[in-house]
């Protein structure tokens, strides 16, 4: 009954503990939050403002870029303006000399004693008309041109003005831009700053009166903890015990698994040599079928030699036009065909042409087919 007490008091008192430590992570968790929270808007704030800054910067940077343009773009047209005024100054001095050259030619036309040189002075007194009209032409579009400049230059003056304004209104803006960004970083860092510390005050006073209280807690769960170590010791020494077991039973089916293999290979090993003496068993029949010496005669017709069986076909009926027999000689005086190497010829369905066989009648090579399976067919020149 007093153990049962005991038990009943030691798990109050753990789920005291377990609560508390667990209203303290949420609490460093929030303050954790309200941090994390406090940077964010910060950086946010800070991100935007530095934005609108880079953007204002940039507007000025583009209307004092304009600014200046619209200067160079005035003061080329007021050289303009001044080149076509002196132009035209040139063009009316002209028009004035021709006009003079006119006059004297008419007065001299006038006073001509003699027909000839009269009509000559007229004519003179004719282009130099011409001309004279047409240097005031030429002086009245100077005089225009030069006006006309005169307006552009005036206008180009007039928006290097305007946009010197822009240009000063745009740095304007951005400087209070950036005094913003820095008035919006330092207002939101106090303010964040002021909510964090007395968040973190608070948590810090909280969290103080729970570790008393969790430290009385411990106090009284000390003997609780004493048992449970032993508790766990005795575990720990099962579980060794156990294990140690569980060791023992693989290596004795490691064991057991070794064996397997060791009949197994042993089980292979017979099979193999099983299969290499029927091997052998197979071939010293064959040989011994073959052993009788008998060979291929015209009259016989038929032979069986070393596992196969021998026929003879004669170039007699098939001449051999087109087989590939390279240095073939006449028939032998045993009557046989042979190539160039003094190999016999033969046809197999069974190896490939080119291939040396063994006959009863010596060694052979293949230079035809169209035989039935397992029969060499030796060419010859035998008659039936």
């Amino acid at each position: 009954m007093v153990k049962s007490k005991k038990t009943m008091k030691s798990r109050k008192l753990k789920r005291i503990i377990v609560t508390k430590m667990c209203l303290s992570i949420v609490i460093v968790m929030l303050i954790s939050f309200s941090v994390v929270r406090a940077t964010q808007i910060i950086a946010e704030a800070t991100t935007e403002a530095t934005t609108q800054a880079e953007v204002a910067t940039k507007a000025a940077a583009e209307a004092e870029a304009k600014a200046k343009t619209a200067k160079e773009t005035a003061t080329e047209a007021q050289k303009q303006a001044k080149v076509a005024t002196d132009l035209a100054a040139e063009a009316e001095t002209k028009a004035k000399t021709a006009k003079k050259t006119a006059t004297k030619a008419q007065k001299q036309a006038k006073a001509a004693p003699e027909a000839p040189a009269k009509a000559k002075a007229i004519d003179h007194a004719k282009i130099a008309a011409k001309s004279a009209a047409k240097a005031e032409a030429k002086a009245d579009s100077a005089t225009d041109a030069a006006a006309k400049a005169k307006a552009k230059a005036d206008s180009a003056t007039d928006a290097a003005a305007k946009a010197k304004d822009q240009a000063q209104v745009a740095r304007k803006t951005a400087d209070r831009a950036k005094v913003a960004k820095e008035t919006a970083s330092n207002a939101i860092t106090i303010n964040q700053a002021q909510s964090g510390a007395k968040v973190a005050t608070d948590a810090a006073i909280s969290a103080k009166a729970q570790a008393k209280a969790a430290s009385n807690a411990a106090n009284e769960t000390k003997d609780v903890a004493q048992v449970a170590i032993e508790t766990v010791v005795e575990t720990k020494n099962a579980a060794q015990a156990t294990k140690k077991a569980a060791n023992e039973t693989k290596n004795a089916a490691n064991e057991t698994k070794n064996a397997a293999n060791e009949t197994k290979k042993a089980v292979d090993q017979a099979n193999v040599q099983a299969s290499e003496l029927a091997s052998k068993v197979t071939s010293i029949q064959a040989n011994t079928s073959s052993s009788s010496g008998s060979v291929l005669t015209r009259s016989g017709g038929v032979n069986y030699y070393n596992g196969h069986k021998e026929t003879w076909y004669s170039e007699l009926v098939l001449p051999g036009g087109g087989l590939n027999i390279p240095g073939r000689r006449k028939p032998d005086d045993a009557g046989l065909i042979r190539d160039g190497d003094g190999y016999i010829c033969v046809a197999s369905s069974d190896y490939k042409k080119g291939t040396v066989v063994e006959t009863s009648l010596g060694m052979g090579k293949v230079y035809d087919t169209g035989c039935e399976s397992g029969t060499i067919d030796i060419y010859t020149n035998w008659s039936i």
